[in-house]
């Protein structure tokens, strides 16, 4: 009596319909992530601003003085006691593929933590994909984040 030859193992025809499923699937799957990754990283940048906005709010209301956020060239956010000046506490710039907007140039917090005008900021990617994220700082210093399903164009 002859014993049935087991197999172990996939045969070649398996293992090329295997590999055209995953392909199909890596294909589908890779535009919605690299989106993905882009907006997370354009929230990241509207939370580092919400942080440094914070920090300015904080420090005046610690140091009992006013301080200032100033929106300088190239994206550089800083944070001085007068935008004027040459010496900053604190600055983050905002990184490339992302922009953000504001509709003044400076913000001025005052001892109490309240501040002289009102900012918005919209933060989106540079390709305007249509999604911001809206930062506002409102006279008594409160800040609030909200996402905007705009029209393509990065405005506070």
């Amino acid at each position: 009596m002859s014993n049935p030859v087991s197999s172990h193992g996939f045969t070649l025809i398996e293992l090329m319909v295997t590999v055209l499923i995953l392909s199909i699937f890596a294909a589908i799957a890779v535009p919605g992530f690299t989106d993905l990754i882009r907006d997370s990283r354009t929230q990241s940048v509207g939370n580092e601003l919400d942080s440094l906005i914070q920090f300015a709010r904080s420090t005046s209301v610690t140091r009992r003085s006013e301080i200032s956020v100033c929106v300088g060239a190239d994206s550089v956010w800083t944070v001085k006691s007068d935008c004027a000046s040459a010496a900053t506490i604190r600055s983050m710039k905002v990184p490339q593929g992302v922009q953000a907007e504001s509709d003044t140039s400076e913000l001025n917090f005052h001892s109490n933590g309240t501040v002289a005008a009102a900012m918005n900021i919209a933060v989106c990617r540079e390709d305007n994909s249509g999604r911001a994220y809206l930062l506002s700082v409102q006279r008594s210093g409160f800040i609030s984040q909200r996402v905007s399903e705009g029209n393509g164009s990065c405005t506070p």
